[in-house]
């Protein structure tokens, strides 16, 4: 295999918001992420972001139905789709408790607690003050 670039991981994913300079604050408030990049157009709509956790990355896009770039606009938001997914983002953290505490006060709904399993792992929605929601599988390194 041929090395990927500088600074970038092997696989990234992108999630979809409606709305994604919203969620980007969000994900940094809630779970820590930080933007690495972050470009807006003309009206503020994010373009792209990339943010990243440790050396994990993720870029963050904007649900954008009316883009020419084919790709782009079949693009969706999980509240577009009334709440369905169509993937989740899993994370390692050195403590799960704390780190869903942390989110929890920022609006994150738990809708599975940590156990004391050899790795705890919660999933999280998006507080509804963000428009958008996606799974969060967040695990504890023991």
């Amino acid at each position: 295999m041929k090395p990927t670039p500088s600074d970038w991981p092997r696989m990234s994913s992108a999630v979809v918001y409606q709305d994604a300079a919203a969620a980007i604050k969000w994900l940094c408030d809630a779970f820590g992420f930080e933007v690495r990049l972050k470009i807006e157009g003309d009206k503020g709509q994010i373009e792209h972001s990339e943010l990243t956790y440790g050396e994990g990355l993720i870029m963050v896009a904007q649900e954008t139905p009316e883009s020419p770039r084919p790709w782009k606009a079949s693009m969706r938001s999980p509240k577009t789709l009334k709440g369905a997914t169509t993937q989740s983002i899993l994370f390692f953290v050195d403590d799960a408790d704390a780190h869903c505490a942390h989110a929890r006060a920022h609006g994150a709904q738990i809708i599975e607690e940590s156990t004391s399993m050899l790795l705890s792992a919660v999933a999280v929605n998006v507080p509804a003050s963000v428009p958008s929601a996606s799974a969060v599988k967040v695990e504890s390194l023991k």
